[in-house]
């Protein structure tokens, strides 16, 4: 569900309610506004004032009502008096339930609104200064030649708004001062703080679909925020859609790699294989960094990670080394008019070129770079250069490496499931080598029925597909079924 954030001005697809930049702040523990308002206090003052008519006739009515009026007064009286005592024995207690409105919200697990000043600040730092001077001048005005107001130095936290593609941001800072900083030296600013606790904070749909992978969300969030390499994998490759999608990787996304920081991240991936690296860059759009643009944002505030992730040139080599498959690209950012422009397979040893795959190749934009699995002999490789749909596989036979012909994933009897069994709709995994000279891939089969009650089955049926590389080149295909579950 869409929710307009009025502190940047932007709309964001997150369903993770305690979200900052784009995020709102954390609930303040001041006063409810109704408290202070005029309506309140005349509200108030008008429940408390008893008059008598002195026109009243009757004197006995007269006479009673002053008896009521004395009663009331005395029972007031006792009430303020033993009010003050509990007022003054609870004066050191916390302030969560000073006001009747944020009782309320705190026992039904809502946050109190929180909202925003004149300026639209909210008074919840969100952002610091990344520069290397140290500190950055803060302006008057949207200008470079503007009179310099402050400086703001490193870690100093501070608070902006700022619409997308925007030159200057509006800025305040803990002092109360507002002025103008260039949004290139801005960077956004997270604590521990803002890692969902539980569901309560991130929806109950990533709660779920985690719990279902046998994943913890909430440890595992906060462990790779540490630094922690299991963590972070594991954090980076869960599979998750819809709402619980959206939240993870618009709101807690962006406080993770944050914390973990450019150097400790950079150092992570550069451990892990180019297709791990460049599915977890897609990942950091401009949903991760807005306002600003990720590309950009990424270059200027995690700049040993940029390194990582925009290359013009990178290789896939053979476990042996001995081989490798290099690549070349039209552009160091994947963009959408970024291709590859020479894909070859060359020998180490002597730097000659085996196979040219350039022709082969059709990797464009996030996607250009592909990915290659080699054999685990180095004798054979799998090349996706059009996704993971449709892999060309090589095979070593004498000096040169032959194609072999792998079915397609979308084609069968890859994509085939037992007609005898209903309509049904198959789910396939990325095929890859198991041992030199094979290839796997599982096929899971979901088959719908409904019984004579009207109860809606599911029927999933798990095959692993084995296909044997022969001493001609033809693959010998094998399907076994290997799990059965009905639910």
């Amino acid at each position: 569900m869409n929710r307009r954030d009025s502190r940047h001005g932007f709309e964001t697809r997150s369903a993770y309610p305690f979200a900052r930049s784009p995020r709102r702040p954390l609930p303040s523990m001041s006063l409810s506004p109704q408290l202070h308002s005029p309506a309140f206090t005349q509200g108030f003052s008008a429940a408390g004032e008893f008059k008598l008519n002195d026109s009243t006739p009757h004197s006995s009515l007269m006479q009673f009502m002053t008896i009521r009026v004395i009663s009331v007064f005395t029972v007031i009286v006792a009430c303020a008096l033993s009010c003050g005592f509990s007022i003054l024995a609870a004066n050191d207690e916390p302030l969560a339930g000073e006001s009747p409105s944020e009782e309320s919200s705190s026992k039904s697990g809502e946050k109190p609104d929180v909202r925003p000043d004149a300026e639209g600040f909210y008074g919840v730092p969100d952002a610091v200064i990344d520069d290397p001077d140290g500190y950055v001048n803060l302006r008057k005005d949207k200008s470079a030649d503007s009179p310099i107001i402050a400086k703001v130095k490193k870690d100093e936290p501070f608070e902006y708004r700022c619409t997308q593609n925007a030159t200057w941001c509006k800025v305040k800072l803990a002092s109360g001062v507002t002025g103008w900083m260039h949004y290139s030296r801005i960077k956004c600013y997270y604590t521990e703080k803002d890692l969902p606790r539980g569901p309560e904070d991130s929806g109950e749909e990533i709660d779920e679909q985690t719990r279902k992978q046998g994943v913890n969300y909430y440890e595992v969030a906060r462990a790779a925020a540490r630094g922690d390499k299991k963590a972070l994998r594991t954090f980076f490759t869960l599979g998750l859609d819809g709402a619980a999608e959206e939240t993870h990787i618009t709101s807690i996304l962006p406080v993770v790699i944050h914390l973990v920081g450019d150097d400790a991240l950079a150092e992570f991936l550069r451990n892990q294989p180019l297709n791990f690296q460049f599915t977890v860059r897609n990942k950091l759009d401009d949903n991760v960094t807005y306002p600003f643009r990720s590309l950009e944002y990424l270059q200027l505030h995690f700049p040993k990670t940029s390194k990582l992730f925009f290359r013009r040139e990178i290789d896939f080599p053979s476990p042996d080394g001995h081989y490798t498959i290099h690549k070349v690209f039209s552009d160091e950012q994947p963009t959408e008019d970024s291709k590859v422009t020479r894909s070859q397979l060359i020998d180490k040893g002597t730097g000659k070129v085996i196979k040219d795959l350039t022709a082969e190749d059709e990797g464009r934009w996030l996607y250009r770079e592909g990915d290659v699995e080699w054999a685990p002999d180095s004798k054979g490789f799998l090349y996706f250069g059009e996704g993971p749909i449709k892999p060309e596989a090589y095979q070593l036979s004498g000096k040169s490496f032959v194609k072999i012909e792998v079915p397609s994933l979308d084609h069968m009897p890859l994509s085939g499931c037992d007609p005898k069994l209903g309509n049904a709709y198959p789910g396939l995994e990325k095929i890859h080598w198991s041992k030199p000279g094979t290839l796997v891939c599982k096929k899971t089969c979901y088959y719908k029925s409904t019984d004579k009650s009207g109860t809606d089955h599911e029927l999933r049926r798990t095959y692993e597909i084995t296909m044997t590389i022969g001493p001609d080149g033809k693959l010998t295909t094998e399907e076994k079924p290997v799990e059965n579950n009905e639910y």
